[in-house]
């Protein structure tokens, strides 16, 4: 966020967690950043970013998705499904609903945005106890 905005994008940064969120809006320099509590990794939530960005900016020309939580280490047939679940769910599923709710609206503008999409050191060297992890990364 911090280079972002230090190259003149405006942010709109999201997060389940309010608190989060306000306190990365908090450290960005005044007037580039506003803060939007929503969960991503539900399709309502992608609808709902997309108009509170046009509401706030006028457009949106960026999307990075960078929600990630990671599982308590263990070996790979020990990690609880729960844990593998909700992982997949925060670390893949933005991506797909993001492309899923953006891209027409891209489209629809006849305007090519882009998407960057983080990973982690953990995607090409994987690592013990985590591998579940890197895999969805």
């Amino acid at each position: 966020m911090k280079k972002l905005t230090a190259e003149g994008a405006k942010v709109l940064a999201v997060d389940i967690h309010q608190k989060n969120v306000e306190a990365t809006v908090a450290d960005a320099p005044h007037g580039t950043c506003v803060a939007h509590t929503n969960d991503v990794t539900l399709e309502s939530s992608w609808r709902d970013i997309l108009a509170h960005g046009l509401k706030e900016f006028d457009k949106i020309d960026v999307v990075v998705n960078c929600a990630g939580v990671v599982h308590v280490a263990a070996p790979s047939t020990e990690v609880p499904e729960d844990q593998f679940d909700l992982m997949f769910k925060v670390n893949v599923k933005p991506i797909y609903l993001s492309t899923k709710v953006i891209v027409p609206y891209w489209k629809e503008k006849k305007f090519a945005g882009s998407f960057i999409n983080l990973s982690s050191i953990s995607e090409p060297r994987p690592r013990p106890f985590v591998v579940w992890y890197a895999a969805s990364k």
